[in-house]
């Protein structure tokens, strides 16, 4: 049987996983519509936007993935092409924002019902996976959001200066990255 201490670091690694997505939904809020597509100079072809997409798709997922494992139910099939796709053509920043929230959300629910018991659950992140323990798989999401999050603050160092917003989207959006011409300008 698990001991409280291995639930305690499951649920921090959930914690930890939450506020890595925090940082992107701040990161993404800083920007212009410009940045959030801006690709540097190099071989990281993600721009921010699409760097964040990418880990709220897989993150949601495996949080879908594990609930269902905890109540007996297999998990979905899926590909990993999946993510690359919905990162690439995904959501508007503003839309974004709001997925990385309710993903938070979601994430602080399932680690809220865990207890010592589900740790042994195992559960598939892809097909061509081997299952994982709750405890493992865990640790993946955190490690991928810890990488993606890394690449998206080494962007945030170089952005070069946004250009001026759509006067239809400040509009519909005023106080979304607001402070980014000042801190970047």
């Amino acid at each position: 049987m698990a001991t409280p201490e291995e639930l305690n670091a499951v649920k921090e690694a959930l914690g930890e996983v939450t506020r890595m997505l925090e940082k992107m939904r701040s990161c993404l809020s800083v920007l212009s519509e410009d940045q959030v597509l801006w690709v540097p100079p190099g071989e990281d072809v993600w721009p921010i936007q699409r760097a964040v997409a990418h880990c709220v798709n897989c993150e949601h997922r495996a949080i879908t993935e594990l609930a269902r494992a905890l109540e007996g139910k297999p998990t979905p099939e899926t590909v990993a092409a999946d993510t690359g796709i919905f990162a690439w053509f995904g959501p508007t920043p503003y839309a974004l924002a709001r997925m990385v929230a309710e993903l938070r959300a979601q994430i602080a629910a399932l680690s809220d019902t865990l207890d010592p018991s589900h740790l042994g659950v195992k559960a598939v992140r892809y097909p061509k996976h081997p299952p994982r323990a709750l405890r493992n798989y865990v640790e993946v999401m955190r490690r991928h959001t810890e990488r993606h999050l890394a690449g998206i603050q080494r962007k945030m160092e170089v952005m070069p200066a946004g250009k001026a917003w759509d006067a239809e989207v400040r509009e519909m959006y005023p106080q979304f990255a607001r402070g980014a011409s000042e801190d970047r300008g």
